[in-house]
Parts: C-alpha cells; sequence; structure tokens
C-alpha cells in the first residue's frame, strides 16, 4: 500500500474496523491477482495447507466425477507444487499464522472481513460453487469415518474427525447460508455419531434441527423421523438446562418420530425408536419413578420384538442393557430380584458386546454390570463388591480420557464407589483409593460442562471423605460437607428430588458425626436435612429406610430415645441387607465418638435383631 493512500485513509477519520477492512482491501489490491485470489480462497475453511488450497482452486469437473476428481486434486504433483508455491507466499502476510497441528489459519476478525467480501452478490456464484466443493469434500470424509466409528477402528476414525471438524463446522455454516437442503440433511447425517462420540449435544441439536427442516423442506417423512430420534438422543444426553425439560422434550422427539415408524412400515427403526423412548422415560427424574420406569421396561421390551440375537445381535445387546438398567433403578418389587434381572439381562448383552465387535458398548455394558454386583443386596457383599472392580476395571480398558473422557469419568466414579463400599481390605486404603477415583474423575465432570455427573461425583467424595478412618476427623467432615455443599449447587428438589434428598441426608450424617463447631447447631442441622431429605416423592423403600435411619440417628444424639427408636422400627420393613448394614456402621461410627449416648444399646439391640 502506498504512503499517499494510507494519509489519505488516515485524514478521513474512519473508525478502527473500517481502517482495518480497508487495509486489507489496500494490501490485497498490491498482491498478484492470483495470490490475493488465494488468501481469499483460504478464508472459506477454518484452517488451510496445501493440499487444500490445491483442491478448492482446481480446474472443476462433472459432477458425476466428483470423488476422482478429489483424487486427482489430492495425488496431483503439479497441482501441490503450484499450490504449495502459493501458500508461501499466503503465508507470509502477517494475519496469517501457524497451526500447532500443521497449516495455516487466519486471525478470526480478518478470516470474518474475508467472508464479508465473499457476500457482495457479485462475489456469491463462485462462492457457492466453492462451498459446494469444500462441503462435498468434508462430507465424503464424514461418510467414510462414520460406519468405522461403531468398530474396533473407532479411535483411528475419531482422530481423523478430531482433525477435520474445524473445517467441517465451517463448511457447515456456510451451507446453511447457502441454503443446500439436500447437503444441509446430508451433514446432519453424516455427523450425528461423531457428535455422540465426542459429547457434543448442544451442536448435535442444532444441526438435528436444520437437518428436520431440511428433511420437511425436501418433503422427506423418513428422514425427518431420522432426525427426530436422533434429536431425541441429543436431548437425552444434554448435560444441560432443565434434566426434566430436556427429557420431555426427547420424549416428544420420539413420539413424533414413530408417527411414521411403525412396525408395519420401518420395523428396525421402530424398535431403535421404542428403546429410545424407554431410555427417556427410565431417566426421567419428575413424576412417579416406578410408573416412568415402568414404560421404560414395556418399551425395551417392544423393541425386543424385533431385536433379535439373530437379526440384529448389537441392537439387541444395547436393549438387552437398558432393560438391565430399568430393572436396576426400578423402585417396587423385591430389590435382589430386581438386580438378579439386571445383572442376566447385562450378561446377556455381553454375549454380543464384546471388545472385538463393539468396544464402546462392551465398556458400556460392563460398567452398568459393575453398578448391579455393586448394590446387588444378596449374597456375599465383598465377593460382590470384588466383582464390581473387576467391571469397572475391565470398562476402564476400554474407555480412556482421550477416547472417552465422560465415559471414563463416569466409570471411575463407579469404581471409587466400590471402593468407598468395600467391606474388606484396609478400610484407609480403600477409601483413599476411592478418593482418588473421584478426584480423577473431576478433571473431566465440571460444573460447566457436566453439572449432574460433578454433583453426583462430589457427593460421593463427601461420603469417601466422611468415612476415611486416618487423619483428623474433624478436617475430614469438613472436607465432606463442603463437597455435599457443592452437590447441592446443582441438585435442587424440583429438577432432581431424588439426588438432592440423598445429598441433604448425607449431608446431615456429616453433621450429626462433626467433632468440632457447636454441637447444637450442628444436630439441628443435620435434624433439618434429613426432614427435608424425607420429604421428596417417589422414594423407593430402602430410600425411605435409609433417611428414616439417619433421622434416628440425629434424633438418638439430641437425647430424643423413643422418636429414635420410632424412626429406626418405621425403616426395618423397608430396609435391605446393605441398607441395616449401613445403618449399623453410622451407629457405630457415632457410637466411637460418643459413647456415653443415653440408648445407644437399645437402639444397636434393635437394628441387630
Amino acid at each position: 500500500m502506498s504512503d499517499d493512500a494510507l494519509r489519505n485513509l488516515l485524514s478521513r477519520g474512519v473508525s478502527e474496523e473500517e481502517l482495518a477492512r480497508a487495509l486489507l482491501d489496500l494490501t490485497l489490491q498490491a498482491a498478484p491477482p492470483e495470490v490475493a485470489d488465494a488468501v481469499r480462497v483460504c478464508a472459506l475453511p477454518a484452517w488451510f495447507n496445501a493440499n487444500l488450497l490445491a483442491f478448492l482452486v482446481a480446474t472443476p469437473s462433472p459432477p458425476q466425477r466428483f470423488l476422482a476428481r478429489i483424487r486427482r486434486a489430492f495425488k496431483a504433483k503439479m497441482a501441490r507444487r503450484k499450490a504449495a508455491a502459493l501458500l508461501e507466499r499466503v503465508a507470509a502476510f502477517s494475519f496469517v499464522m501457524s497451526r500447532e497441528r500443521g497449516g495455516y489459519v487466519y486471525h478470526e476478525a480478518t478470516r470474518e472481513r474475508l467472508l464479508d467480501w465473499w457476500g457482495k452478490p457479485e462475489n456469491r456464484p463462485r462462492f457457492a460453487v466453492l462451498v459446494d466443493r469444500l462441503a462435498r469434500l468434508y462430507l465424503a470424509l464424514a461418510e467414510e469415518q462414520d460406519p468405522r466409528l461403531s468398530g474396533p477402528a473407532y479411535l483411528e476414525a475419531l482422530a481423523a474427525l478430531d482433525a477435520a471438524y474445524p473445517n467441517v463446522r465451517a463448511a457447515w455454516q456456510e451451507v446453511l447460508e447457502s441454503e443446500n437442503w439436500e447437503l444441509i440433511r446430508s451433514f446432519a447425517y453424516a455427523l450425528a455419531e461423531y457428535q455422540n462420540r465426542r459429547g457434543l449435544w448442544a451442536e448435535k441439536i442444532t444441526w438435528a434441527q436444520k437437518g428436520l427442516a431440511a428433511c420437511q423442506h425436501l418433503g422427506d417423512e423418513a428422514g425427518a423421523a431420522a432426525m427426530q430420534n436422533g434429536l431425541g438422543n441429543a436431548y437425552v444426553a444434554l448435560p444441560t438446562g432443565e434434566r426434566a425439560a430436556n427429557l420431555r422434550q426427547a420424549i416428544e422427539c420420539y413420539q413424533e418420530a414413530l408417527r411414521f415408524y411403525t412396525p408395519e412400515a420401518a420395523p428396525p427403526n421402530y424398535a431403535a425408536t421404542q428403546n429410545n423412548l424407554g431410555t427417556a422415560y427410565s431417566d426421567l427424574p419428575t413424576g412417579e419413578r416406578a410408573a416412568n420406569l415402568a414404560r421404560a421396561i414395556e418399551c425395551y421390551q417392544e423393541a425386543l420384538r424385533f431385536r433379535t440375537p439373530e437379526a440384529a445381535p448389537l441392537d439387541y445387546a444395547m436393549t438387552q442393557n437398558n432393560l438391565g438398567t430399568a430393572y436396576h433403578n426400578l423402585p417396587t418389587g423385591d430389590r435382589g430380584a430386581n438386580l438378579g434381572r439386571a445383572i442376566a439381562c447385562y450378561q446377556e448383552a455381553l454375549r454380543f458386546r464384546t471388545p472385538e465387535a463393539a468396544p464402546l458398548g462392551y465398556a458400556m455394558t460392563q460398567n452398568n454390570l459393575g453398578i448391579a454386583y455393586r448394590n446387588l443386596p444378596t449374597g456375599d457383599r465383598g465377593a460382590n463388591l470384588v466383582r464390581a472392580i473387576e467391571c469397572y476395571q475391565e470398562a476402564l480398558r476400554v474407555y480412556t480420557p482421550e477416547a472417552a473422557p465422560l465415559q471414563y469419568a463416569m466409570t471411575q466414579n463407579n469404581l471409587g464407589t466400590a471402593y468407598l463400599n468395600l467391606p474388606t481390605g484396609d478400610r484407609g486404603a480403600n477409601l483413599g483409593r476411592a478418593i482418588a477415583c473421584y478426584q480423577e474423575a473431576l478433571k473431566v465432570y465440571t460444573p460447566e460442562a457436566a453439572p449432574l455427573q460433578y454433583a453426583m461425583t462430589q457427593n460421593n467424595l463427601g461420603a469417601a471423605y466422611a468415612d476415611l478412618p486416618t487423619g483428623d476427623r474433624g478436617a475430614n467432615l469438613g472436607r465432606a460437607i463442603a463437597c455435599y455443599e457443592q452437590a447441592l449447587t446443582v441438585y435442587t428438589a424440583e429438577e432432581d428430588p431424588f439426588h438432592y434428598a440423598g445429598t441433604q441426608n448425607n449431608l446431615g450424617l456429616a453433621y450429626v458425626h462433626l467433632p468440632t463447631g457447636d454441637r447444637t447447631a450442628n444436630l439441628d442441622k443435620a435434624l433439618e436435612c434429613a426432614e427435608v431429605a424425607l420429604q421428596a416423592e417417589g422414594l423407593a423403600p430402602w430410600e425411605q429406610a435409609e433417611y428414616l435411619f439417619t433421622r434416628g440417628l440425629i434424633r438418638l444424639a439430641l437425647g430424643h430415645l423413643d422418636q429414635a427408636l420410632a424412626d429406626c422400627q418405621a425403616a426395618m420393613p423397608l430396609a435391605t441387607a446393605i441398607t441395616m448394614a449401613e445403618a449399623l456402621k453410622e451407629l457405630d461410627q457415632f457410637a466411637a465418638g460418643h459413647p456415653d449416648t443415653p440408648g445407644l444399646d437399645t437402639v444397636r439391640a434393635l437394628l441387630s435383631k
């Protein structure tokens, strides 16, 4: 740019943005035309290299030879050499930065200015051609990698899509502007599983909504049903927002999909959507929990009419896994029998979910099987928890922080809980392992990224500190209280009543055991927490028993023996063997700190019957 041009520009008193745009225009006007054109073309992707530049500026070829054109553009040595030389000249500009993973990027403001240039009416026709070319390149890549995401090569597929995804996003945004409905629909299909794997739920919702609009515009009823199903899946998994509202939205999406997916018209899709509808009902935190889970079981059983081991072994295994989870969570009926059914479902799923055929599904079912063994009220408690630990460790062979961070954190949390409850071995060492697992999970679970999981893990970490037999008892309980209070910044009585009640119960226990501070104030706070926990609607019988035992212990500490005995007597018919063992453990811990409390022996004798 000449000095005269610069002086003229500055004398006009323009804004900083206007000055930056004018400087960019003058810079490109002064550059050779092929260099200026390459600068503008390189603004379309989020990052660029010589291969991509060669592809974008290649001479167009007929649509029917598109794939061959891709291969030629990337393999032709002469095109690459020319593009590499051109790229060197582009990279010399001050607004171009080297990219850590290779290639180059623009300063974001510069890229936006260049894209504005493409928005001018006279530039739109060529822009449309280049966007179509870029979009089809990355669409072809996504469609190539999509089936690999569900097989043994999923890590390589994830790596390929991770590298490409910034440019996939850029192409998607530009396709949306062009209103190319077929490409919008294809992108939403092709990237759905990758977004699932990477937990990009909010982004997937946006893409699926745009894909749904594209299907409706194209009159594609089958595609619209598929988008509704995928949209429901994203709402089920969405970690932000009101959980109940997300799940109700998911249920609406699945029910809308089932208007088109019928057993007669599309049996595999009907079964898949029934499976997903079951998951939404299974997770729904509001309403009558037993009724929600009964609906979930009905949906899974309906799906299994069509998902058979012969016709669809991996889909069959998925639904068996989900059916096991519904039985695991069912608050009515015999707890041991329900968990026995859950274990049978998980073991059936593992006949087909192997590390080779479905590594991520295998890990999920191993994790769930571990949870079922951990909670099993029958058999040898120590042996059940050892089986649970083995299952979690098996899942962690597949779940790694790199490949599946959210699932890795989930399994670390569950492994921590197994060590927390393990009755054999050195108690201090077991709780040390539990704390390490929870802290590892919290590297992934943050209040921003996964608030509900963050709250769950904070609650569990509090339980580990509360039980820790080593170190200063008051300091450990102080840490436990801090963890529970962190969990309660997320859990509310309205949105997640069951977890809210459980955490309030744990907070009450921490205050009743706390040896520091004002004893009367601590016990008043403990009783308040226990009362709040017992007010939750839809509690399972063993949950009611647990919270009644807690209130009974607090009333004992307050010197109200008759009320304490009444709570314990009300809890005992509802309690499982695990609940009874936990109640005795809490009583023993309390007695260790307050051995002279009147009525201790009376309560212990009642609980030992």
